[in-house]
C-alpha cells in the first residue's frame, strides 16, 4: 500500500524569493529490493543549506500559507539573484542524509523490517523515503535514530581527506579554522584509529589574547593516541 509523505522542499523563483514548503509526495510500495524508511532525524549539514536557504537574506523571512502547510518566504538581494538561477523555478527537494525506522521491505529485504538505517541518498527531509537497500545502512541493536543520524556527510569527507593524505605520501592534515568544524572532529577521531598526526590551526578568540606574533595563527599539534 502506498504512504502519503510530507516532504519539505526549496524553490528559488525566477522573481528572486526563497519559498520553503512541505509538499505531499505519494511513496509506492517498496520493490523487491528496496526499503521505505521512516525518516525520524535528518541533520542540518553545511552543504544543505546552499538549497535550503541559499543567498537569500534571513532578515526579511516571512511566512505564508496555513497551519497545516506552512510557506516560510525570504527575499533574494539583487547583487545575489545570480547565484540561484541554476535551481531557479525549480521545486527541490532536501535533505543530504538521515535516519531512521525500516517500516516496510521488499522481498529480498526483509531482514530489515524494524532496524534503524541510515542513508546518504539524498531527499531526506521527509516523513517516509523509499530507497535501494544499497543505500541503506543498518546500525546494531540499541542504537537510535538520532545517534546515528550523521553517519555519513562528516565522516566519509574525513575518511576522505585522510584516505587522500596516505595515498600521496604524507603524515599530516591540517585542519584550518574555516574548514567545517564537524569535518574537523571526525577527522581527529579517524586520524587517531589510523595512527595519523594532525594539526589545527585557529586565531585567538574575540576579546581574548592574541597569539604572541600577531603573523601567525595558533597551531596545535595533535599525536595519534592508539591504544
Amino acid at each position: 500500500m502506498s504512504l502519503i509523505s510530507l516532504e519539505m522542499r526549496s524553490e528559488f523563483t525566477l522573481a528572486g524569493q526563497l519559498r520553503l514548503s512541505l509538499e505531499e509526495r505519494e511513496v509506492a510500495p517498496p520493490g523487491p529490493d528496496e526499503v521505505v524508511v521512516r525518516v525520524e532525524a535528518a541533520p542540518i549539514n553545511s552543504a544543505d543549506l546552499a538549497l535550503l536557504i541559499g543567498p537569500a537574506d534571513l532578515a526579511t523571512l516571512g511566512g505564508e500559507g496555513t497551519v497545516e502547510r506552512p510557506v516560510t518566504t525570504a527575499t533574494v538581494p539583487d547583487r545575489l539573484v545570480r547565484l540561484a538561477a541554476a535551481p531557479a523555478g525549480k521545486s527541490l527537494a532536501l535533505g543530504l542524509e538521515g535516519a531512521g525506522v525500516v517500516v516496510e521491505a521488499g522481498a529480498n529485504t526483509q531482514h530489515l523490517l524494524g532496524k534503524i538505517v541510515s542513508s546518504g541518498a539524498g531527499q531526506m527531509y521527509t516523513q517516509y523515503r523509499r530507497l535501494p537497500v544499497s543505500d541503506v545502512v543498518p546500525f546494531p541493536d540499541g542504537v537510535t535514530a538520532a545517534q546515528g543520524v550523521s553517519a555519513y556527510v562528516n565522516p566519509l569527507t574525513a575518511l576522505g581527506m585522510l584516505s587522500t593524505m596516505r595515498l600521496e605520501g604524507h603524515s599530516a592534515l591540517v585542519h584550518t579554522a574555516a574548514a567545517s568544524n564537524p569535518s574537523g572532529r571526525c577527522s581527529t577521531s579517524c586520524a587517531s584509529l589510523t595512527g595519523s598526526s594532525w594539526s589545527t590551526w585557529s586565531e585567538a578568540p574575540k576579546g581574548g589574547n592574541p597569539p604572541s606574533d600577531r603573523r601567525h595563527p595558533r597551531r596545535e599539534l595533535h599525536q595519534p593516541r592508539l591504544s
